[in-house]
């Protein structure tokens, strides 16, 4: 009876140990697979990002060409909006170009041009070139923005630019004020693809800057 009993015991103890192991190799797995679905969370919500700057970017650059195909001068295009929330279009506002038309019918963010709304975070600026795009004497006009390193290298892989080992490309360029004037003098400094070379000749792409930030740049114009 003892015996019984001993070999009852043994049985049961061996039971309760494949138990624990078991619950412990599930355990294992679910965090495994959570982990797993939320790295694939980030990567979708990344590509998602990259896609809509990428879009804007392109929405931008079609306003452009709809304002040149209508007879505005690349010196007329004004991305005008009214930053300082006066009601009134003059020099105290970002982006305020003396050169466009008063009627506004060369304007990106107002129902008389293209009527885009301003997105906060874009700058537009003339200052700047693309190496290999246009003359080399001409700066081109560039739309640009702030993003992060996981959005900045997912657009690269997206426009088929070739990242570094795990970071953006390092580029520099002047993100002046668009005010109607283009910049008469072009430097390597502010030629895009002068120090990462696989940017040479993009219309977009995304870089590091020196002070460490990351800024998607769409050429509008190519000049």
């Amino acid at each position: 009876m003892m015996q019984e009993i001993k070999e009852e015991s043994g049985n049961a103890m061996w039971f309760i140990l494949i138990a624990i192991a078991l619950m412990g190799g599930l355990t294992i797995m679910l965090s495994r697979t959570s982990g797993t679905s939320e790295e694939t969370g980030d990567f979708e919500r990344t590509q998602i990002s990259a896609a809509e700057v990428m879009r804007e970017g392109k929405a931008l650059e079609i306003a452009v060409d709809n304002l040149r195909a209508r007879g505005c001068s690349e010196n007329e295009i004004s991305f005008w909006h009214d930053s300082d929330g006066n009601n009134t279009e003059d020099a105290s506002d970002d982006y305020y170009n003396a050169n466009s038309p008063t009627n506004r019918t060369c304007h990106i963010f107002q129902p008389e041009g293209v009527g885009l709304t301003y997105e906060t975070g874009w700058t537009f600026s003339g200052t700047s070139r693309v190496l290999s795009l246009g003359s080399d004497a001409r700066t081109e006009l560039v739309a640009s923005f702030e993003t992060n390193i996981s959005v900045c290298m997912q657009v690269n892989t997206l426009s088929s630019i070739a990242n570094a080992a795990s970071d953006a490309p390092s580029e520099d360029f002047d993100r002046t004020e668009f005010t109607g004037t283009f910049g008469t003098t072009v430097t390597n400094g502010f030629t895009i693809g002068n120090t990462s070379t696989q940017l040479d000749g993009t219309f977009q792409n995304c870089s590091k800057n020196t002070g460490g930030d990351y800024i998607y740049a769409h050429v509008l114009l190519e000049r």
